[in-house]
């Protein structure tokens, strides 16, 4: 399909900008990572591509959800989440979701979504409304419960390296 891929560490905002090519279309980052948990700085990273108009910044945003990080408003063009992690969050969908504000992005993938059939059932869509009602909640015992468990094991003898994004 001759593409072309370049990988990098996104942590460091300038090996995104040193990796741009004359036939770079699309920086992909996922914030943070998995399973490294590593933060990138969406907003850097978009205010470099700022002056290049046909790169789109994709971020996959599956660990955060909306409820913590909101990459459109960091200036992301697409957002992508596996919505049968944290969004459904009982393991009863299988589903992914695309979020834009960018009016030629969406065009293309509503055309592209229309010309595949990939649309989720019904049902689906059911489950994983009822499961956004407790979103809130269990995102912040999440957070609190996580933290908790890090600082412990950060503090423990046994234990060389903690990863997690709060320590």
């Amino acid at each position: 399909m001759n593409i072309e891929t370049t990988f990098v560490d996104a942590t460091i905002v300038d090996n995104v900008k040193n990796a741009l090519r004359a036939n770079t279309k699309l920086i992909w980052i996922e914030s943070p990572t998995n399973p490294l948990l590593k933060v990138i700085d969406i907003k850097a990273i978009s205010a470099i591509i700022q002056k290049h108009e046909d790169i789109l910044l994709v971020v996959d945003n599956t660990f955060l959800t909306s409820y913590f990080q909101r990459p459109l408003e960091l200036g992301a063009d697409i957002v992508l989440y596996s919505i049968t992690k944290y969004l459904n969050g009982h393991s009863d969908v299988i589903m992914g979701s695309i979020a834009t504000n960018n009016k030629e992005a969406f065009d293309k993938l509503k055309f592209l979504q229309n010309a595949s059939g990939i649309i989720p059932s019904p049902f689906d869509c059911y489950l994983v409304n009822r499961s956004l009602k407790t979103l809130a909640v269990r995102m912040r015992e999440h957070m609190k419960n996580s933290l908790k468990v890090a600082l412990f094991l950060e503090n423990h003898p046994l234990v060389v390296k903690v990863l997690h994004p709060g320590v």
